[in-house]
């Protein structure tokens, strides 16, 4: 049975099955996605993979908190400053995964 939190995050009960289809699919895009560069990483044995790779089990996490309203009592703000703390540490990964992707291009281009 899913819980009135839902009634927080929004007044429109319709939009539920809607919510929760859309939440599945982007769970299981982010799950393949996770799987795809796990694999990519055990081939390539890069650092800048394995920073992808780690960014990608943040959109693992935010899927799965993005159920939580939905099906347990969550507390709205705390799920949004979950969320946007897992946004700051995706930023972070990419940002690490290209800047050693440069750094080694760089040593080995000299």
């Amino acid at each position: 049975m899913l819980s009135d939190a839902w009634l927080v995050v929004s007044p429109f009960k319709e939009f539920l099955s809607t919510y929760l289809v859309v939440v599945l699919v982007e769970s299981l895009l982010a799950s393949g996605l996770f799987v795809l560069l796990g694999i990519v990483y055990i081939e390539r044995r890069s650092v800048s993979y394995l920073w992808l790779w780690l960014g990608s089990a943040t959109l693992v996490i935010r899927s799965i908190i993005g159920l939580l309203p939905a099906i347990t009592t969550l507390d709205p703000q705390l799920h949004i400053l979950i969320d946007h703390g897992l946004d700051i540490i995706l930023v972070g990964a990419v940002l690490c995964a290209v800047y050693y992707a440069r750094k080694t291009q760089s040593v080995a281009e000299s």
